[in-house]
Order: C-alpha cells, then structure tokens, then sequence
C-alpha cells in the first residue's frame, strides 16, 4: 500500500465514496502513521460488489494519491425489502431496549438508555451539543456505553458511521459499530426500521449490529 491518507481528510474522504453509486454507508480506518488499515461499506443489495471495490481503488488513487489492496476493502450488502415486509432480524435477541430519556439543558443534551439484557437492565449515557447532526450520535453513543459493561476488558465498542436512507419506500437507520480489542477490529452494521421514532430506531439498529456478535464473546 502506498501512500498516506491525513486523519484531517479521513471524514472527507468517506464522504467522497459514500457517492459511489450502491453505496450506503463508508467508514475509513487509517493506523497511527495515517495509513488505510481497512475500509468497510454498506452497500445496497443491486450494487456489484466488484465494480464498488474498484471503484474505491481507483477514486482513492486518483484524488487521494493512496494505493490499497483489495482485501482491506470489505463489503456488506443490505437487502431492501419489498412494500410491506419488514427488514431481515434475528429471532432471538439477547439486548432489547427497556427506556429512552433525552433531557436538553440549553444548548446541550443528555441521553440515557436503558437496555434490556435477561432480568437485568443496563444503562448508558451520553452528553454533548444539543445539534440536529449531534443527537442521533449521542443516542448511538449512550446505547452503546450501556453495552459495553457486558463485555470482557479487553474488548470496546465505538462508533463508526451513522446514518438514515430511503430503502423499500421506508425510512431505514443505518449504524456501523467497531469492536476493538487487542486481536483487531471488526466493523458491524445493524439496521432498523425508523417508524416514526428516529431515536429509538437509532438503539435499535445499534442493538441489531452488536446482538449476535456480543453473544459470542
């Protein structure tokens, strides 16, 4: 792999691929010597997961100077369902979501989720800005504090992308989440329905990306 990609351009540069055609969400992973360890896209089911990956070559290439080999590019695709049918899900989920409370104090705001896990309940919470970009992150962010007292030491999760798109005629939220540890990275995604209840739809998705991997631990 040639070439070095600034962490200053790194938010960019995603932006600059999620305009690929098919691709939904992107997330960029770059080592401490601001080199691409891995990228991870969500792609549209239709989307030619060859063409996508070359694609992403060449543009990184081109307008970033940066060469990386196939293999770090990694590629999930989403179904979109039909009219009336509800996305793909687990039938037995180990995290349900248990409560929701968003407190705005001026032009700052604080979440706490609370998660369901068997008879015991977990709870997460997160501070920021109280933004319109902001608070579906701090949500992901809570959601994600509440989960991470379920895991071993040696293992965290972060946030990696988030976002919202039109799939099937419906409003779909999008998560992608980092499961660190001194082993390596892996990106989940989860998906969910919004229904009318971004914020909710936004645990939710959270919840769909770490559920089966978290059980495995």
């Amino acid at each position: 792999m040639a070439g070095k990609l600034p962490a200053s351009q790194k938010s960019a540069c995603e932006e600059f691929l999620r305009q690929i055609p098919g691709v939904i969400c992107v997330q960029v992973l770059l080592t401490p010597a601001e080199e691409v360890e891995a990228i991870h896209l969500l792609v549209a089911s239709s989307a030619d997961q060859s063409a996508v990956r070359e694609e992403v070559r060449n543009m990184l290439e081109k307008f970033y100077g940066v060469t990386v080999e196939p293999e770090k590019i990694n590629i999930n695709s989403l179904p979109v369902p039909e009219t009336g049918e509800s996305l793909p899900s687990s039938p037995e989920r180990r995290f349900l979501l248990a409560g929701l409370q968003v407190n705005l104090e001026g032009y700052r705001m604080e979440v706490q989720v609370k998660i369901k896990e068997g008879e015991k309940v977990l709870l997460g919470r997160a501070s920021g800005p109280a933004h319109e970009h902001s608070r579906r992150r701090l949500v992901a962010q809570a959601a994600l504090s509440a989960l991470q007292q379920t895991l071993p030491p040696e293992y965290s999760l972060l946030l990696g992308d988030l976002t919202t798109v039109s799939l099937g005629g419906r409003r779909v939220v999008l998560v992608g989440v980092i499961l660190s540890s001194a082993w390596g990275e892996e990106f989940l995604v989860g998906s969910a329905l919004e229904e009318g209840k971004e914020l909710e739809g936004v645990v939710r998705a959270v919840l769909d990306a770490v559920d089966r991997r978290l059980g495995a631990l």
